[in-house]
């Protein structure tokens, strides 16, 4: 698992994304750090795809997250920017839907 990559998709009036790539592994829990990402397709108020940039951490801040209990390939963390319980997917590798425009 360490080296995989999670995406986290949140907000309210926006569709905003996160990154995180697993750094370490218990048998309860992983270990993240926010990584980069970039956008690959742009069309202004209309939103924008982005794409994770794997080792280009954003900081060295990590975050402890555990495995669902009842969904396949996800995990459950308090970040910090969000304020509440986060959901990470495992990222499939193909550009994901972003909007910040409010």
């Amino acid at each position: 698992m360490v080296g995989q990559i999670l995406v986290n998709q949140w907000g309210y009036s926006m569709a905003l994304v996160d990154f995180y790539q697993v750094v370490d592994e218990t048998q309860k829990t992983i270990t993240v750090r926010e990584i980069e990402g970039r956008r690959v397709e742009d069309n202004g108020p209309a939103g924008a795809r982005v794409v994770a940039l794997a080792d280009n951490f954003a900081s060295d801040k990590t975050y402890r997250a555990i495995k669902s209990k009842y969904v396949p390939n996800e995990w459950r963390s308090k970040l910090s920017h969000v304020g509440r319980t986060s959901t990470l997917r495992v990222w499939d590798g193909k550009s994901v839907y972003y909007n910040d425009w409010d």
